[in-house]
């Protein structure tokens, strides 16, 4: 059923003509170490001294690598 709602996402995803809506936001659905692996690299990858707001961060799992932007969390 899971593969059923994925596929019927991606294929959303993937007819979608909004310009912020990428195939990447499946990334990490079914493998939390590839999740937190691609989340690395794009925060790494990030200008330095960026502002990023972590909304939902709850124990902050990502702040470690957020030392070159301006990190902000929120979470209630």
């Amino acid at each position: 059923m899971l593969r059923s709602i994925l596929g019927k996402l991606k294929r959303i995803i993937l007819s979608s003509r909004h310009p912020g809506v990428f195939v990447e936001n499946l990334v990490g659905t079914s493998n939390g170490a590839n999740r937190d692996a691609w989340i690395i690299t794009k925060l790494l990858a990030l200008t330095p001294g960026l502002r990023l707001l972590d909304a939902g961060a709850g124990g902050q799992p990502y702040k470690k690598h957020c030392t070159h932007l301006q990190y902000v969390s929120q979470d209630f």
